[in-house]
C-alpha cells in the first residue's frame, strides 16, 4: 500500500528546480506532506488495518506499524488513528465509475 497526502494550497517555489528552494520553502512542503509506503494487513474482526512501513518521507516511520480503525459508510471509508500529535481522521469517498 501506499499513502500521499498533501495539504491544499501550498504555495509554490520561486525556483524552477526544487534544489534551488528556499528553507521556509522546503518547511512549508514537508510539512503540508504525509507518504508512506509498505505492506499492510487486516483485522476483520476488530476493524483495524495495520501498515508496516517500509519506507516514508518522515524516517521516524519506517520500520513502524502503523495503526488504522476504519468503518465504511456508504461510498466512504474512513480512517482513525491516534498520533502522538494527536487523533486523525481520513475519509475516502469511493469515486465514480
Amino acid at each position: 500500500m501506499t499513502a500521499h497526502l498533501m495539504r491544499r494550497g501550498v504555495p509554490k517555489f520561486a525556483a524552477a528546480r526544487r534544489e534551488e528552494a528556499t528553507s521556509d520553502e522546503m518547511v512549508a512542503a514537508w510539512r503540508g506532506y504525509v507518504g508512506y509506503f509498505g505492506r499492510y494487513t487486516v483485522d476483520e474482526k476488530i476493524s483495524t488495518v495495520f501498515h508496516q512501513v517500509e519506507g516514508a518521507w518522515y524516517p521516524n516511520y519506517v520500520g513502524t506499524k502503523q495503526v488504522r480503525v476504519y468503518r465504511f459508510e456508504g461510498d466512504r471509508l474512513i480512517l482513525q488513528a491516534d498520533q502522538p500529535s494527536g487523533h486523525t481522521t481520513v475519509v475516502w469517498k469511493r469515486a465514480k465509475p
